[in-house]
C-alpha cells in the first residue's frame, strides 16, 4: 500500500534524501533522438563550460569574485576565436540591487557582419553562480559566435551579446535594448535568448507574445522558422503543452500559453522594444505539483530543482544525468548555428 500511495515526486524526494545521507548519486536517463549526426557541434561549448564551472563559478553580478574575470575571459575567447578588436565592445552600465545600492556591470558584444544590414541578436547572460544557469548559455553562445565567424558571411548581421546582471531584473539586457536606436530596432529581425540549456529533462523553444483578449499568441514568425528547422533536423525540440484550449491542470487560463513563456529572462527586454524573440531552455513543463496541478518550479521530474541551488554544478549534473550536458549542447548548437546560417 505504501508503494502504491507514493507519487513520482515522493519517490524522487526519497532518492534525493538517500543521496544526501549516503553521498551516492543516482543516474537518471535522458531522452535522446536517434539518427542525427552532430559532428563536433556542442563539443566546444562543453569545453567552455568546463572552464566556467571550474575556474569562474562565482559570477554573481553584485559581489561575485569571478565576475570581472568572466567578462575579460569572454572577450579573450572571442578574440581567440577570430573576432578583431573593432568587432568586440564592452558596454558599461550600472544597476541598483534590492537595497538600492548602485553597482557597475558590463555587457560584452561581438558583431559579425552579414550579407545585409538586417540584424539578429543572439544573447545569453554570463552572471550567476551555476553551470546550468547560466554557464551553459554563455558557453553555447561562445561556441556559436566562434563557429560562425570562421565561415561565409551569414545572411544577416549577427550581434552576439553576453549580458551582465540578468539575475538582477535583467538589467544588462535592459541597458542594451534601451540603448538601441529606432533604426537598430527596425533593422532587427528577432532576438535569440539562451538561458539554462542543460539541466532540464527536455529541450524547449519558446516564442511569441500572449494576447489574452483574443486568446492567441502573436509575433510567431521567427519562432516558426526556427522550430521548423529543428523539426527538419530531427532534434526533438519541444513546445510546452499548455494552450488556451489545453491549460495546465489546476488553471482555467494558462499563464504562458504555448509557445510563449514568462518574463524572467533577457528576451523580455527586447519584447518591450517590439522585437520578436525565440528562447531556448532545458526544462520540464509537465511536472505535477500539489493536488496534481502543474508544478512550474523544477526542471527535472526525477531530481527536482537544480537552478538557483548549490546542486547547479557540472559535476553534480553529470552524476545525476550522465551525458545530458553534452547532448543538450549538441542539440541546441546544431539548431542555432543552422538557423543563423539560413534565416
Amino acid at each position: 500500500m505504501f508503494r502504491k500511495a507514493m507519487t513520482r515526486r515522493g519517490i524522487a524526494l526519497v532518492l534525493l534524501l538517500i543521496l544526501v545521507w549516503t553521498g551516492t548519486a543516482f543516474a537518471f536517463e535522458t531522452e535522446r533522438v536517434s539518427g542525427v549526426n552532430f559532428g563536433d557541434y556542442g563539443q566546444p561549448a562543453y569545453a567552455y563550460l568546463q572552464y566556467i564551472d571550474s575556474r569562474l563559478p562565482d559570477r554573481d553580478c553584485v559581489d561575485g569574485r569571478n565576475t570581472d574575470e568572466a567578462r575579460d575571459w569572454i572577450a579573450a575567447q572571442l578574440k581567440a576565436g577570430g573576432y578583431t578588436d573593432d568587432q568586440i565592445t564592452v558596454e558599461d552600465f550600472s544597476f541598483e540591487d534590492e537595497d538600492g545600492e548602485e553597482h557597475p556591470s558590463q555587457n560584452v558584444i561581438a558583431v559579425l557582419p552579414g550579407q545585409t544590414e538586417r540584424r539578429i541578436i543572439a544573447g545569453a547572460h554570463y552572471d550567476g553562480t551555476g553551470a546550468g544557469d547560466n554557464g551553459s548559455g554563455t558557453a553555447l553562445l561562445l561556441e556559436t559566435a566562434c563557429r560562425l565567424v570562421k565561415g561565409d558571411a551569414p545572411p544577416h548581421t549577427i550581434v552576439f551579446v553576453f549580458f551582465g546582471a540578468e539575475e538582477n531584473d535583467c538589467d544588462g539586457s535592459a541597458a542594451y535594448a534601451e540603448g538601441m536606436s529606432e533604426k537598430e530596432v527596425a533593422d532587427t529581425d528577432f532576438m535569440i535568448n539562451m538561458d539554462s540549456v542543460i539541466c532540464g529533462d527536455f529541450c524547449y523553444l519558446h516564442g511569441g507574445v500572449a494576447d489574452f483578449k483574443q486568446k492567441r499568441v502573436v509575433g510567431l514568425e521567427a519562432f516558426e522558422k526556427v522550430f521548423a528547422i529543428g523539426r527538419r533536423l530531427g532534434l526533438g525540440i519541444r513546445q510546452h503543452p499548455w494552450t488556451f484550449d489545453n491549460p495546465a491542470p489546476g488553471f482555467r487560463v494558462p499563464d504562458y500559453p504555448s509557445p510563449s513563456t514568462g518574463d524572467w529572462s533577457d528576451h523580455i527586454s527586447f519584447v518591450e522594444r517590439g522585437i520578436p524573440y525565440v528562447y531556448i531552455e532545458a526544462s520540464n513543463w509537465e511536472i505535477p505539483g500539489p493536488d496534481r496541478q502543474y508544478d512550474g518550479d523544477s526542471e527535472t521530474a526525477d531530481a527536482g530543482k537544480i537552478m538557483h541551488t548549490k546542486r547547479d554544478t557540472l559535476k553534480n549534473i553529470e552524476k545525476l544525468f550522465p551525458g545530458r550536458t553534452l547532448y543538450h549542447l549538441q542539440v541546441f548548437s546544431l539548431l542555432i548555428s543552422t538557423a543563423l546560417r539560413e534565416i
